[in-house]
Formats: C-alpha cells, sequence, structure tokens
C-alpha cells in the first residue's frame, strides 16, 4: 500500500472526485429542460459543467505526481458473509484519465457552441454529451467493477444515441459511398454499433462473474492483493483461466474497435463531428485500454509470482489482436475516401499500438516502462486526433462534402486550418520530434523487449508504410 494516503471526512480530497462527474451528470438532467427557456441554455450548461470537472480533475493532479492514491468507499448494499461497496478509486491511472476525458470534453462542447448552432435536436445532444462526459469520468474514477460497468454501459448508451443524432436519417446525413460503394443512414450506423459493443460487453460481464465466484469481491485493490489465493483455484480448471481471459476482454476489444469487433467505427461517423471528436477519437473508445489496463495487474500476479502459463492469454491476445488491427486499418484508411472516415480507420490503427503497449506491460520484466509508453500515447493521440477531427469538421462544412477528391484549393481558402492540419498530422504518422512518434517507438521498442518479436514486427511494419 506504498503511497496510500488517509483521508479526512469532509476534506478537498474527498470532495474532488465527485465533482469530476457529478456536475455533467447534473448538467445531463438539467441541458434537456432548459432548452424550453432559451435556446442558448443548453450549450452554456454543458460548457459550465465540463469546466467545473475540468478544474476538479485538474486540482488531482498533484497526487498524480506524487504517486499517492486513496479509496472512496460508501456500502450500499450487505449480505450474507459480505457486503456490496460503492468504491472511487483515485490514483494516477485514474487521474490521468479523468484529465484527458474532462480537458478534452471541455475543448470540444467549447467547439460544439459553434459547430451544433441551428442543428436539430440541441436539447437532446448537450443532454447526451454531458452524460457521456460524467459516465466516463465515473468510469475512469471507479474503484469496483459494479461501479465501473455502469459507467461503461452509460457510455455505450450515450454512444449510441448521438452516433443517431440524426435519426430521422436524411440523405444529407448518410455515410459510405460514393456511388457504387453502398451507403448507410445514421440510424443503421447507431444500431450496429449498440450491437457489436453490446456482444463485448455480455462476454466481459461473464468474465467479471467467474472472476468473483473466485474471490469473492467486485473490489479492485481487494481482487489484486488476494489474487496470490484465489487465482490458483480458478487455473486448477484447464483452461478456464484463458476462457477467463478471452471473456473479460470482449468488452475492451469491442469499445477499441479492435479485431474482430472493428466494423463498427467507421461507420459511427454519421454522428455530428463534435460526437466523432470527443467519443470515437479522444475518450470511448480509450476506455477499452484503461478497462484492460485495470484488470491487468491480476493476469501479471498469475503469470509473473504464480508461474500461471495460461494468464498469458489476456496479454498474448491484446498484443496479438492490436498489432493485426494496426496493420490492416492504417491500410484501409490509405484506400478510404471519407475524411472523418480515413481518421476513424486511423484511430483504430492508434488504438493497436496502445493494445500491445498493454500487452507488453503484462509479459515484461519492467512494466512500468511499457505502461508509460502506452499512457503518454494514449494521452497524445486524445489531443491530436481530437484536435484532427474538429478541423475536419470545419473542412466538411467549407466544402459541403464528405468526400475527399471533393475538396480542392482549401489552402487557399483556410490557410491556418490547412497548416495546423499539417502539424496535427505530423503527429499522427510519427514525424520526429512530433508526439506520436516517441509514443509509437517506444510501444514497439517495449514489445521487443517483452519478446513480443511478431506483433512488434507488425507495428514496425505498419510504421515503415504508413506512419
Amino acid at each position: 500500500s506504498r503511497g496510500e494516503i488517509s483521508m479526512p471526512v469532509g476534506s478537498l480530497e474527498e470532495i474532488l472526485p465527485w465533482l469530476c462527474f457529478l456536475p455533467p451528470l447534473a448538467g445531463s438532467l438539467i441541458a434537456y429542460p432548459s432548452g424550453r427557456l432559451s435556446r442558448r441554455l443548453p450549450a452554456i450548461v454543458g460548457v459550465a459543467s465540463s469546466a467545473l470537472s475540468t478544474v476538479a480533475s485538474f486540482l488531482l493532479v498533484g497526487f498524480l505526481v506524487e504517486g499517492r492514491y486513496y479509496e472512496i468507499r460508501i456500502p450500499w448494499a450487505s449480505l450474507p458473509g459480505w457486503e456490496l461497496v460503492f468504491c472511487l478509486l483515485v490514483d494516477p491511472l485514474s487521474i490521468l484519465m479523468a484529465v484527458i476525458v474532462s480537458f478534452v470534453g471541455l475543448n470540444i462542447m467549447v467547439y460544439s457552441t459553434a459547430y451544433m448552432r441551428g442543428e436539430p435536436g440541441q436539447e437532446r445532444f448537450w443532454s447526451l454529451m454531458c452524460l457521456f462526459l460524467g459516465s466516463m469520468s465515473l468510469f475512469s474514477l471507479a474503484g469496483d467493477l459494479i461501479t465501473l460497468l455502469v459507467g461503461w454501459k452509460l457510455i455505450g448508451l450515450c454512444s449510441y444515441a448521438l452516433i443517431g443524432h440524426y435519426h430521422t436519417d436524411e440523405p444529407e446525413h448518410w455515410v459510405g459511398g460514393p456511388e457504387p460503394e453502398p451507403r448507410y443512414p445514421p440510424s443503421h450506423c447507431a444500431l450496429k454499433a449498440w450491437l457489436t459493443t453490446g456482444l463485448g460487453d455480455v462476454l466481459t460481464l461473464s468474465g467479471v462473474f467467474i472472476l468473483f465466484a473466485y474471490s469473492g469481491t467486485f473490489e479492485l485493490r481487494a481482487l489484486y492483493a488476494t489474487a496470490g489465493a484465489w487465482l490458483p483455484a480458478l487455473a486448477r480448471t484447464p483452461g478456464l483461466l484463458a476462457a477467463t481471459s478471452f471473456l473479460l476482454l470482449g468488452g475492451p476489444l469491442s469499445k477499441s474497435a479492435q479485431i474482430p469487433f472493428h466494423e463498427w467505427l467507421p461507420e459511427a461517423m454519421a454522428g455530428p463531428t463534435p460526437v466523432s471528436a470527443l467519443i470515437h477519437a479522444a475518450t470511448m473508445v480509450k476506455a477499452g485500454v484503461f478497462m484492460a489496463v485495470r484488470l491487468a495487474p491480476v493476469f501479471y500476479v498469475g503469470y509473473h509470482v504464480l508461474g500461471l502459463q495460461e494468464a498469458t492469454v489476456f496479454f498474448l491476445l491484446l498484443a496479438s489482436l492490436g498489432s493485426l488491427t494496426a496493420l490492416l486499418a492504417a491500410a484501409q484508411a490509405c484506400v478510404a475516401s471519407e475524411l472523418k472516415k480515413v481518421l476513424a480507420y486511423s484511430t483504430m490503427s492508434q488504438l493497436g499500438y496502445l493494445m500491445l503497449g498493454v500487452g507488453a506491460m503484462g509479459l515484461s520484466e519492467q512494466p512500468s516502462l511499457a505502461l508509460a509508453a502506452t499512457f503518454y500515447h494514449l494521452l497524445a493521440h486524445a489531443f491530436f486526433k481530437a484536435a484532427l477531427f474538429m478541423v475536419a469538421g470545419v473542412v466538411i462544412h467549407l466544402a459541403n462534402s464528405i468526400y475527399m477528391e471533393q475538396m480542392g484549393h482549401l489552402k487557399e481558402e483556410m490557410p491556418v486550418s490547412w497548416a495546423l492540419t499539417l502539424l496535427l498530422a505530423f503527429s499522427l504518422i510519427g514525424v520526429p520530434p512530433f508526439p506520436g512518434f516517441w509514443g509509437k517507438d517506444a510501444i514497439i521498442s517495449a514489445g521487443v523487449e517483452a519478446g513480443l518479436l511478431i506483433p512488434a514486427a507488425l507495428l514496425a511494419t505498419c510504421r515503415l508504410l504508413w506512419g
């Protein structure tokens, strides 16, 4: 428990985590009815609630720097032999994720005030965006699997509703094409995302029940601390530990659009551009990586402490599927015609790098280096990809088209946006000294150090061909 601090009741440390997710959740309840009073009020509520969340998360950064952590535990149900606890875990990982979610979310909320002006369904849009930010912050700070899964499902619900924002399916909001390629309405795209990620969620829920059946707890720290006692019992049944690994990774792989759950993300671009920037570039798709990191210590103990070879399946699945997705998605991005779909495929590719980083963390003798590389690239990608999507929204509005072959002479019309796009693209493809270069190469190096030579070679090939 090195780094754990005692927390006085009613102290700032106790209040700040609640302020990370309660203001956006409250904003989601206020934004919808406020639209009846004024058209501007939902946007004001959205920006104000996300700003308060951002301030609270930044005030927690001191604990991140110092490496300290603490828990907030509130028992809410008691049964013979055990109790259910609402738990918030404030540690460096949760603080970093909360900062990314709130700060990137605040910038996109401000961007949305102009982008969504005049669009239909203003109240619904702002209410769902607030609910998403609150749910994502709750997920990031969750200290038990039940709270984590509640935030997880709320994130998926918001994603479904926001992808289908143009649910009346006007032809101008369809994606796909151009002719003779098929085109799809937003409602189709939203349902595809909901069903695909929902399948992964069912798999993860099954894995969580297996963990609880053997460990007797949903709390993350208790799972880590007692893993040495209950993991051997789980591993006595041949193949059960490997099967549990597969089940638990269903949700993270589907949310992060990794093979074989990858087809929903490119079509999710049917939603408004702020939705693409917030949910499908900067935050929600990163939730899969974050959950994998939260579950990884259990299997790390199984492999490095208990010597259970089946525990390596968790990390090998992440590394193999992540590297394969990174290579294939980058190739698909090179032949896509829609601007936002190109960015979506590149997001899948970058998430593949992150999954390899988590796999390398679990198989390495120095997991902190792989973890640092993974979260560095996660942070960098959240910022430059969200910015790329926001610039893409401006370009699509100016060109009045989603297809890149119909976007010409934009350098003369919007030179500042052109220059910013160039700089952001350099970071995306990993040109030194931009942030993408350091993150990608550090993850590949971590993969080599962990003995993941084939996945690392796939990513090295991806770097050489497409950046």
